[in-house]
């Protein structure tokens, strides 16, 4: 998105962008989403140029592509009816809000409505007596390429099913997210409110980290809830993983005497 782009930076993003494909494909979300904005502000040199560095892109991850589609079929196999656009996009702006500003706190969800509605007030209001200034900042290449990224996640929650769609999926987005909320509140508001804007932020993240982690736990450690089950469990007592792919997991920190069973999920 520079005017003038380095060599070695082509290159570098050139390197990162193999090593993106080859070890979280929705990263490659990202890189369809820079193309796409290149695209939509009519640099068409830079779009050459992107063209390039996507075909090498392609070439290398060419040996692994062809196991893509298995991998995917194997994950996907109980989603018999994939949602809707709708509900797809509806799952994603669930998973952006929560990126945002966390609600993991009672208090949280009372007052994010009204946070969100002011937030879209005044950043409807910007763009009417800024649009100028919006489309001339250096953010505003940033701002397509967060909004073609939320566009794209919805096909892909579409592909991946709504069972098997986590959080860790949307990491691709968390920082372009968090730097466009950035680069929005700087054209948006007045430096008072900008400030009250970060005080808002860090209050959420705040009291959601605390609500969350406060056991110091978090979902997925299953080191601890195999800890847990085996001082609690007794003999002839199966053990039901109610998610098929947390039984693995569960298996390799369980030690104990009682048989393990992955219940099947239900075709939808």
């Amino acid at each position: 998105l520079a005017n003038q782009p380095r060599r070695s930076s082509r290159f570098g993003y050139f390197v990162l962008s193999c090593m993106a494909m080859f070890t979280f494909y929705p990263l490659g979300l990202l890189l369809a989403a820079g193309g796409l904005a290149l695209v939509g502000l009519r640099r068409w040199r830079a779009v050459g140029d992107y063209a390039l560095v996507a075909i090498g892109v392609t070439v290398c991850f060419l040996p692994l592509a062809w196991l893509v589609p298995s991998q995917v079929a194997t994950h996907t196999e109980s989603n018999v009816v994939p949602p809707s656009m709708l509900a797809a996009a509806r799952l994603v702006f669930w998973h952006i809000r929560n990126i945002v500003l966390p609600m993991h706190w009672s208090v949280a969800d009372i007052v994010s409505p009204a946070v969100w509605c002011a937030a879209a007030m005044s950043i409807v209001w910007s763009l009417r007596t800024k649009w100028s200034e919006w489309r001339a900042s250096p953010q505003f290449g940033l701002f397509v390429v967060t909004g073609l990224l939320v566009i794209l996640f919805a096909p892909f929650v579409m592909l991946t099913g709504t069972r098997i769609f986590a959080d860790r999926h949307l990491a691709p987005i968390v920082l372009p997210l968090l730097l466009t909320v950035i680069g929005m509140l700087q054209l948006t508001s007045a430096r008072r409110g900008l400030a009250v804007a970060v005080v808002l932020l860090l209050a959420f993240t705040g009291t959601s980290l605390l609500a969350r982690y406060h056991g110091l736990a978090k979902p997925g450690d299953w080191s601890n809830a195999a800890r847990l089950v085996m001082a609690r469990e007794k003999s002839q007592q199966p053990i039901l993983v109610h998610r098929p792919s947390a039984g693995l997991a569960f298996e390799h920190h369980y030690h104990g005497p009682n048989a393990v069973i992955p219940l099947p999920i239900a075709a939808t």
